[in-house]
């Protein structure tokens, strides 16, 4: 079974002090050698220790990647961090177990950044209300307006193996560090590259896993907590716009949010405050987000497949597509994001309401082409797919394949990917991933060639249109018309 991101950190904290470094003996790192030692480098330490709690980082079929497996892994997100001088500038999008990349010496790695080491966040520790008080005077004496909206981070520390044994720096002075080391590749120095997250632990854009409550939300603002957020007005009957709980907080969520607290008599500023958010997750009673083995920052509301709301879906255009259309017969039921209950609700719709069925077989699908295009493609091909949908019940899609990515259901064409045992290969070089089996859904992510999915399980689900996504809703809620 999984574990969560406290988990890892304690896991890596039993080898700080105690392996030692080598790169040849690297696979040793929780099993002793045949000295009676534990040994590890800068990626294994990582990537062994996520494999032990359940969540492998997978690169080139091998589960012990080095740093450019690591920069390259499908299993890994970018963190939208901004970096200045080697430093993060705003460290309140950083969780525990993030990985940072720093760049190396080896010039033959300018297609991975040129990257050389690996850190993991360890431990991040409060901002003090001294030192919050103190930092917001001084923004007011530089004519600032301080972030109110930033996770209160003081200091970050970083667990990792660099030569001798794993430790813990500080994050910032061991950016700086890096920085000033200097060397001859293009990048000119050995500092930070990029932060990547596991896409355990991630939302299905790469958001940043904040928990609902930490910070205030305002239009302008995304991220799972904003996705929480719109869920609860959703269940509450406040209509969020046509895009349902996207976690971007736009003009229809402060409309939405201004409606709700005219409701619940508090003032009427748009903006969801803590008194906003704790009114909304009382009447739910939002369960404990922070509990181990699950993905944090989500609403989950705890009444199963019927829940309370007005958000209808809407199909927008016909296209190839589209099949039969739906009707709801339950009196209130979630739309997920995959076809099960462990996938999140994006959407509530009522009995009643007409939806538009995805047909994962469209039209005009060909057979045959090449197999390995050197740019994003995702033309529709070959009969390779399992059946996602009663459109196909028994056969097999022939143009798009529906597969598992960053915790929600995706599709491949299936020209440029091939089922090989319980997992789903691409075959392309670089390939687009997409919401919906067709070229009119967005891409949600683009993978490169050998990377490997679990297929969808879409056993009594069906797959709807909502704009350009695809949700999917309990068969036993609809019936054909």
């Amino acid at each position: 079974m999984a574990k969560g991101r406290a988990d890892i950190v304690k896991k890596y904290g039993t080898i700080i002090g105690r392996n030692k470094y080598s790169q040849p003996r690297r696979a040793y790192v929780y099993s002793k050698y045949k000295d009676g030692k534990y040994y590890s480098d800068c990626s294994s330490s990582i990537a062994a220790t996520f494999k032990a709690m359940g969540h492998p980082i997978r690169y080139g079929g091998s589960t012990l990647p080095n740093t450019v497996g690591m920069y390259h892994s499908t299993d890994l997100v970018d963190v939208p961090v901004k970096i200045k001088n080697g430093v993060i500038q705003n460290p309140e999008v950083l969780q525990t177990c993030d990985v940072l990349l720093f760049a190396g010496t080896d010039k033959s790695r300018s297609g991975a950044g040129y990257v050389g080491h690996v850190e993991m966040v360890g431990e991040i520790t409060a901002r003090s209300e001294t030192q919050r008080v103190s930092e917001s005077a001084k923004a007011d004496r530089d004519g600032r307006i301080e972030n109110s909206s930033a996770a209160p981070v003081g200091k970050v520390w970083l667990y990792g193996h660099g030569s001798g044994n794993p430790k813990r720096h500080e994050m910032n002075a061991y950016c700086k560090q890096r920085y000033g080391s200097k060397t001859s590749t293009k990048v000119g120095n050995k500092g930070l590259i990029k932060v990547r997250r596991h896409v355990d632990f991630a939302d299905a854009d790469g958001w940043v896993d904040t928990h609902l409550g930490e910070r205030e939300l305002k239009k302008g603002c995304t991220g799972l907590d904003v996705r929480a957020l719109q869920a609860a007005l959703i269940a509450h009957g406040f209509d969020v716009g046509p895009d349902g709980a996207d976690g971007d907080f736009g003009a229809n969520t402060e409309k939405a949010v201004k409606a709700y607290q005219a409701a619940a008599n508090l003032p009427v500023t748009g903006v969801a405050d803590k008194a906003t958010i704790s009114s909304i997750g009382g009447a739910l009673q939002i369960p404990d987000l922070n509990r181990p083995g699950r993905p944090t920052g989500r609403l989950e509301i705890p009444s199963g497949d019927f829940n309370l709301g007005a958000q209808a879906a809407t199909g927008g255009n016909t296209s190839a597509t589209d099949g039969p259309a739906l009707e709801v017969i339950g009196e209130s039921v979630n739309l997920r994001s995959g076809p099960g209950a462990e996938y999140s609700i994006l959407k509530v719709v009522h009995k009643g309401e007409r939806l538009v069925q995805v047909n994962a077989s469209p039209a005009g699908a060909t057979e045959g082409g090449p197999k390995g295009p050197t740019s994003a493609e995702d033309a529709q091909g070959a009969p390779q797919a399992r059946s996602c949908g009663p459109a196909n019940a028994g056969t097999e899609p022939t143009g798009w394949m529906p597969l598992v990515r960053l915790r929600r259901a995706c599709w491949a064409s299936a020209k440029y990917a091939v089922r090989e045992g319980d997992r789903i290969k691409i075959t392309g070089g670089t390939v687009n991933i997409r919401s919906g089996p067709g070229e009119e859904y967005r891409v949600v992510d683009t993978v490169n060639k050998g990377a490997t999915f679990a297929p969808v399980d879409a056993a009594d689900w069906r797959p709807v249109k909502v704009g350009k996504t695809v949700l999917w809703i309990k068969a036993d809620y609809v019936r054909e018309v």
